[in-house]
């Protein structure tokens, strides 16, 4: 069985006349989930003061298309990521490393979510091709008063709660446990397969335009939504320590567990 479709429809190309006979068995009324491909993330930003943008990746993970550097966030950037990629993307006033991130990975398949285990800057909502999937659009700043272990002038706040697996959320990340990262298994912020290869993550709170995921306001009682049941069973130090060197079958558990754990060292946090 055959059908015609223009090729503008079909293909996305810029001739409207032209038509073509294609298979009927071709035409997918539904995209498949995207698995191991690539993943585009835009960043939509509305926040009111200068921030900046910074690129990270695993040690065995390639870069984001084009390499790019540390700097100013526009209003709008879009991040290419390549498949096998795995690493994170840091937003805030400044670039230091323990603000606000996008994590992901293309390895398995296209993994999204947002974390403010090592610390907060700014709140971030990622959404895939329906709906807003993961993050808080909250300022924390604004509702959890005094930050006891700041960094600049309200730049980051660090996470006490950062080398602690289970949590539960420091008192000052409550409100938006389950729905971010707040801690290292706090494994409700994590959508698991997008189901697309675009990713829009928005800069700012409810008041700037960025909606709310539905599991903000649940704390963490709401079951996470990674595809693998197996994969939220919590990694044992040395399983996060092999993963984070990309020697783990697991595929992007999130747990960055090692990785916590220096970080809670060198600032003295509680393990």
């Amino acid at each position: 069985m055959t059908t015609a479709l223009s090729v503008e429809k079909s293909q996305g190309a810029v001739l409207q006349n032209s038509t073509a006979t294609i298979p009927a068995s071709v035409i997918s009324v539904a995209p498949a989930p995207v698995n191991a491909g690539v993943m585009t993330i835009g960043i939509n930003n509305y926040w009111t003061a200068p921030l900046s943008v910074s690129y990270f990746q695993n040690s065995d993970s390639p870069s984001a298309v084009g390499a790019p550097q540390p700097g100013p966030l526009g209003t709008s950037t879009q991040v290419v990521l390549p498949t096998n990629w795995a690493g994170r993307i840091v937003i805030g006033k400044t670039t230091d490393a323990e603000g606000s991130k996008i994590e992901g990975s293309t390895t398995v398949w296209n993994d999204i979510d947002v974390s403010y285990v090592d610390g907060f800057s700014v709140p971030i909502v990622c959404s895939n091709a329906t709906a807003p999937v993961t993050g808080c659009n909250i300022n924390l700043w604004d509702v959890s008063g005094p930050c006891y272990n700041p960094v600049g002038s309200d730049a980051v706040c660090l996470n006490p709660m950062q080398g602690v697996p289970d949590g539960p959320a420091d008192p000052w990340f409550l409100p938006c446990q389950g729905a971010a990262y707040t801690f290292p298994n706090d494994n409700a912020a994590n959508d698991g397969n997008t189901g697309t290869s675009y990713v829009s993550c928005c800069i700012g709170t409810g008041e700037m335009g960025c909606s709310a995921p539905a599991q903000q306001g649940h704390g963490n009682d709401m079951a996470s939504k990674r595809a693998v049941p197996a994969l939220e069973k919590p990694l044992e130090v040395e399983e996060a320590m092999e993963h984070d060197e990309g020697h783990s079958p697991v595929p992007h558990a999130h747990s960055h567990f090692k990785k916590h754990v220096a970080h809670a060292r060198r600032h003295g946090r509680a393990l």
